[in-house]
Order: C-alpha cells, then sequence, then structure tokens
C-alpha cells in the first residue's frame, strides 16, 4: 500500500513540475497581468509598475517559476527512489 501511493505522490509531483516547467512564461505574465490589475484598483498599497519593471517582473517570475518546477521534478526523483528502495529490499 505504501509503495501505491509513493508511486502515486511521484507522479504527481512529476506532472506538477513539468507543468511548471514548460508553462513558466505563460504563468508569469498572468500572474503580472494580476498584479498589475489589483494594484490599480488599490493604489495605496503599490503604485502600478513602469513597464520597464513589468518586463523584469515576467522574467523573475518565470525564474521562479521554473525554480519551483526543479523543486517538484527533484521531489518526484527522490520519490522515485525511495519507491524502488521499498520495492527492492
Amino acid at each position: 500500500m505504501l509503495d501505491r501511493l509513493i508511486i502515486a505522490l511521484w507522479f504527481c509531483c512529476l506532472a506538477l513540475g513539468i507543468a511548471l516547467l514548460v508553462s513558466a512564461k505563460p504563468c508569469s505574465l498572468r500572474y503580472n497581468n494580476w498584479t498589475a490589475r489589483f494594484r490599480e484598483r488599490h493604489p495605496n498599497l503599490h503604485p502600478p509598475p513602469i513597464p520597464e519593471m513589468r518586463e523584469l517582473n515576467i522574467k523573475i517570475m518565470a525564474g521562479i517559476f521554473r525554480v519551483i518546477g526543479m523543486v517538484f521534478c527533484a521531489t518526484a526523483a527522490w520519490l522515485a527512489f525511495k519507491a524502488w528502495r521499498i520495492a527492492i529490499p
């Protein structure tokens, strides 16, 4: 039972990691658009960024999404190793 749970966790981590690695740029664009709309609605929190800063924000968020995707893929590799060690005593 434990090995099936580890395999399910492995598959979920791998799928989420690959999805974040592949769609880092679109996710960062959506996140930037959402924060821009939020900042325009609530200018007392933070003013909306200038266009040059928006480009930098997109690059930074794409990098963060890629790092998170790599962490999920590394976690999937670790879970695969654990499942392999449980399957072969």
